[in-house]
């Protein structure tokens, strides 16, 4: 059955907290066109032509024009704004050319305001593509060090800051970041189709939206932080920094529930009474806070 979570709140921005998600959605729809299904809307193009197969949303950037949008709050003015998701891309040749076009942002429902805008570009070596993100132009000026192999499973982690216009996209360990204007508005996610060099297809899964309106890119992060394996079919994860400093772990499910709130020991989270699926997790040594997506297999 499908499982879509609107969480929208008719109290003040400053009341919503680290981790409370706004929207979920795992694409177990019948085949067929996406809008009308859950809350998605078209906002632009061919209507019925951004679709859904087998439980995951396809973007197609050869033959596909339509634009998905979802609205997930009411003009959010502060804060951060991250979605997490899968995607596989597939591709009837190499990833080449000049023209790689953006296929998910954020934005308003009412405004041009088109931000974190990701796309699938060339690889940087010997992989078949990697990801290039713009904070708010249609050309990527960042892009990730990691390639990916078609037909793989890739878990994004896509981030604004609405605070500084700062972008982020992070897979694993590898994050980059673009920089546009600070004080936007935000209220959607979108998925975009148009026909790029590559005529590449994304395939896209396990969209998770939260929301957190005390942090900013600003702050201070955990300096050398690392976290894995992730996903993790082990029952732990392991957590560790430069420092080796004491660290303290939260972890929220999809729903904005704390599910996990301890203080590490022998820096490993034990994870073993999570249901498999998408989680939220924060760690705070000292003064700095890191949040990661963890995954539950």
């Amino acid at each position: 059955m499908k499982k879509l979570y609107f969480l929208f709140f008719a109290i003040l921005i400053s009341s919503l907290s680290f981790g409370q998600v706004l929207a979920t959605d795992d694409f177990t729809y019948s085949d067929g066109a996406l809008v009308g299904n859950g809350s998605w809307t078209s906002n632009d193009g061919t209507a019925g032509t951004l679709l859904v197969t087998s439980g995951e949303a396809v973007v197609t950037q050869d033959s596909g024009s339509e634009d998905g949008e979802l609205k997930f709050a009411d003009d959010l003015t502060v804060g951060i704004i991250t979605a997490t998701f899968d995607i596989r891309v597939t591709s009837p040749g190499a990833i080449t050319g000049t023209d790689f076009e953006y296929f998910a942002h954020f934005s308003n429902d009412t405004e041009f305001n088109y931000r974190s805008r990701l796309d699938v570009i060339a690889p940087t070596g010997s992989g078949d593509y990697t990801l290039g993100l713009s904070a708010t132009s249609s050309t990527n000026d960042a892009s990730l060090s990691t390639d990916f192999s078609f037909g793989a499973v890739v878990s994004v982690v896509l981030s604004f800051d609405i605070n500084t216009g700062i972008s982020s996209i992070t897979v694993g360990s590898d994050t980059v970041t673009s920089t546009g204007s600070p004080g936007d508005t935000i209220d959607s996610f979108n998925l975009r189709q148009s026909s790029s060099s590559s005529d590449e297809t994304i395939f896209i899964d396990n969209l998770s939206i939260s929301y957190d309106a005390s942090l900013s890119t600003d702050d201070k992060i955990i300096e050398g932080f690392k976290m894995y394996p992730n996903p993790t079919d082990l029952g732990y994860v392991n957590i560790s920094s430069r420092n080796n400093a004491e660290i303290s772990v939260s972890v929220f499910d999809v729903l904005g529930k704390q599910v996990i709130n301890e203080t590490l020991s022998n820096n490993r989270l034990d994870v073993s009474n999570l249901k498999s699926g998408v989680y939220i997790m924060k760690a705070t040594e000292a003064d700095a806070v890191t949040t990661k997506k963890l995954v539950i297999r």
